[in-house]
């Protein structure tokens, strides 16, 4: 892949994660209770954070 699909490939993904924010943020708005989005959302990047030590010798988790 040369540096200019690169480029555009790092564009396209901030784009769609702005988007991505913004539509998570209006939905959570007409939540019951918004920090319980929230604090699943952290949870999910936790569990993905832990996920991602497992398997590596010596590696420790949060």
């Amino acid at each position: 892949m040369d540096d200019m699909q690169g480029e555009i490939i790092a564009r396209l993904a901030n784009a769609l994660d702005a988007e991505l924010i913004a539509a998570e943020a209006l939905r959570a708005e007409h939540s019951v209770n918004p920090d319980v989005m929230d604090l699943y959302f952290q949870g999910k990047r936790m569990d993905g954070e832990v996920a991602s030590t497992r398997g590596r010798p010596g590696a420790r988790s949060r």
